[in-house]
């Protein structure tokens, strides 16, 4: 579960012959493409702003899109790294199960309408209850390595669903609209004020909240390490171009003291930089780059 974009996935398609298109059909399954709209509803409904997903594909995604672009710019790659598209798919996998599974049950068909609204506010419930009264999270790591829920995590959100869409349907007296109730804030918080019986033991499909947090720790610490590897790398790529980039930042002005002495060892081909030593060359490519400076594409 977990391929490329509707774009991408489209794209894949109108190349190729028959058998290679059917090949891609079965190793990717058109089912599972996540597209940004569903990656940004099951994101919101996870923070627990199921109001906001309420309001509709294009506002949930200009909000989601909004927090992403707030912790890019504060942590960039060190918060999106291979776990968190693991954890996206995996919220994807719960959302979809639990979709289906309000479609599908007796009391949505005996009283149809707003199944949407009904399994936003259903796992945003379990979620935020589990944060507040059990001090854990839903393992997402063990839905992507099964590819699917725990009975009892499905059975979980199968006693909620019924509560919270009765809590939903329940809108104050003034209210008329219950679609646009459920875009409210107010609305929110009379269904995280429900005291529903779970009824089963989610031990074994949530972690402790603490663990989380040194998992997710672990995560951005190998992201890190990643990306460092990666520049030790291109460091070694770019080598045999040093004396083309020292010509092409003097006539620039752009080469300090010590970028030139950096740039001295990437000529030698030494490889024990010191952290200083790379933040100067990475500084450096950046404004080579900004200046107009072609990388070697073996080196990009």
């Amino acid at each position: 579960f977990g391929v490329p974009g509707r774009g991408q996935y489209k794209d894949s398609q109108a190349y190729g012959s028959k058998r290679e298109r059917d090949l891609f059909k079965t190793e990717f399954p058109q089912n599972q493409v996540i597209v940004k709209t569903d990656l940004a509803k099951t994101e919101m409904t996870f923070e627990r702003k199921p109001d906001v997903v309420s309001k509709g594909a294009q506002k949930c995604f200009l909000s989601f899109a909004e927090d992403i672009g707030k912790r890019w710019d504060g942590a960039g790659g060190e918060t999106f790294h291979e776990d968190y598209f693991r954890d996206a798919v995996a919220k994807t996998i719960l959302f979809r199960w639990t979709d289906t599974m309000v479609g599908k049950a007796d009391w949505y068909k005996a009283d149809r309408g707003y199944k949407a609204n009904i399994v936003t506010y259903t796992v945003a419930w379990l979620v935020n209850y589990l944060e507040h009264s059990r001090k854990s999270r839903i393992d997402l790591q063990k839905i992507w390595q099964s590819q699917g829920l725990s009975d009892e995590l499905e059975e979980a959100l199968a006693r909620c669903a019924p509560e919270v869409a009765r809590e939903i349907k329940s809108a104050p007296p003034e209210i008329e609209n219950i679609s646009e109730y459920c875009k409210r804030q107010a609305c929110w918080a009379a269904v995280k004020k429900l005291q529903i019986t779970v009824g089963v033991d989610l031990a074994e499909s949530t972690i402790d909240r603490e663990e989380q947090k040194q998992r997710t720790k672990e995560a951005s610490d190998e992201g890190k390490f990643g990306k460092e590897v990666e520049f030790d790398v291109f460091l070694v790529e770019l080598s045999p171009h040093a004396s083309e980039i020292r010509i092409f930042a003097e006539k620039r002005n752009l080469l300090s003291p010590k970028a030139a002495k950096s740039l001295a060892k990437m000529a030698a081909g030494k490889l024990n930089y010191t952290k200083s030593e790379k933040n100067v060359l990475k500084y450096l490519f950046e404004r080579l780059h900004q200046a107009g400076f072609k990388f070697p594409l073996s080196a990009s």
